[in-house]
């Protein structure tokens, strides 16, 4: 019987047998000297001698094809997602449980919530369209963080009915500043919330030294997972961390595109601004370069100048991108850096202007401003806007 008829009786025997006949070399198998009932029993006690390899292959084949299945439902399901995004105006909303919980604190329900997430996706925007839709009295703060500073802005400021504190993580870094809060934020059944002010830095005159506040609060932070003094204000809020995958960002970037938040953006046509995103979507190669503040950018830079933009909508995603840019505002935004990393960046900043030496000296004088390195073998840089 020739090679080619015993393969196919053979293949038929592998399948009854449960081994799929395209994951077995049958062909090179066969021994052409051998009648086919003696190639069948030595092919069927070689495949016995070795069943875990066969069958792995098998289960690795099979794997293979389930994640390349898997990959392309993704892809389309991402796809039609975006071209969806495209098509329809409506209201953007990065988290629809943290707008929640900005009502309910609009509302009087809760006190207060916090919000946190990455700079530059929304958040400071979707907390005032939630309290401007829901027509409260409600007032920023993001001053000096000191204590007598703070304390008498909340004096002026005790019979708003929602108070925003908006990247001002500093004030977690102030041990009396938490113990103040935590005053505020406590929910005694109704009872009034009194502050007090017991620092030996003397008060103006018309500010007392008590006061009952009656505001909620609303706080956002890009970064506070370092400090320790966090969990003492978690337990009092409503709590909401944001993550946005890159996916999720272009959609709502192309929701803007379609429903712009600024007015000068709504001169620029539809079509036109739905080609800025995708040249964002385009020129874009990491998740955090991608944030809702560079289509800002570029719808600007595209009113600016109509025949050019492209040009300078590069280089604007060019310095998103820039590694040294991003440790600087890895710095500015309060979050953690090595002292290292600060000093390589800061070096590639002044671009050699100024040595190493003078920017370990402006480090060791930052540190007398405040506690702004950890203890550790690894220190942590968290310095803030005002001392850079």
């Amino acid at each position: 019987m020739n090679t080619a008829l015993q393969k196919t009786i053979i293949d038929k025997k592998l399948k009854g047998m449960g081994i799929e006949p395209d994951t077995v070399d049958t062909e090179g198998l066969i021994d052409s000297s051998l009648t086919l009932n003696e190639n069948i029993e030595n092919i069927t006690n070689q495949l016995d001698a070795q069943p875990i390899q066969f069958t792995n292959a098998l289960h690795k084949a099979q794997i293979e094809e389930g994640r390349k299945w898997f990959k392309e439902q993704i892809e389309e399901a991402n796809r039609l997602a975006l071209e969806k995004a495209k098509q329809t105006k409506t209201d953007v909303c990065i988290c629809p449980i943290s707008k929640k919980y900005i009502q309910m604190v609009a509302k009087g329900i809760s006190l207060s919530c916090v919000l946190i997430s990455e700079g530059g996706i929304g958040k400071s925007f979707l907390i005032t369209d939630t309290l401007n839709r829901a027509k409260v009295d409600y007032v920023f703060y993001n001053g000096h963080i000191t204590m007598k500073a703070l304390y008498i802005w909340l004096w002026e400021n005790r019979d708003k009915e929602v108070i925003v504190f908006d990247d001002v993580s500093q004030l977690l870094d102030h041990k009396g500043i938490v113990e103040m809060m935590k005053a505020a934020l406590w929910d005694n059944n109704g009872k009034a919330r009194i502050l007090s002010y017991t620092s030996t830095s003397p008060l103006p005159s018309d500010v007392p030294n008590s006061f009952e506040i009656k505001a909620r609060f609303v706080f956002a932070f890009n970064d506070v997972r370092r400090n320790k003094n966090i969990e003492a204000l978690m337990t009092r809020m409503l709590y909401k961390e944001v993550f946005l995958t890159r996916q999720r960002k272009l959609e709502i970037l192309y929701q803007i595109a379609q429903k712009p938040h600024k007015e000068k953006h709504k001169k620029i046509p539809k079509e036109k601004r739905i080609e800025l995103t995708e040249f964002i979507e385009k020129n874009t190669d990491n998740l955090s370069t991608l944030n809702f503040r560079i289509q800002s950018h570029i719808f600007d830079i595209y009113l600016a100048d109509k025949n050019n933009w492209e040009e300078y909508a590069k280089d604007a995603i060019r310095n998103e991108q820039n590694e040294t840019r991003q440790i600087l505002r890895k710095v500015m935004n309060d979050q953690p850096v090595r002292r290292m990393e600060l000093v390589k960046g800061l070096v590639k900043y002044y671009k050699g202007k100024i040595s190493i030496r003078t920017i370990q000296r402006k480090i060791n004088e930052w540190l007398e401003l405040g506690e702004i390195f950890s203890d550790g073998k690894e220190k942590q840089a968290i310095i803030s806007l005002e001392v850079i």
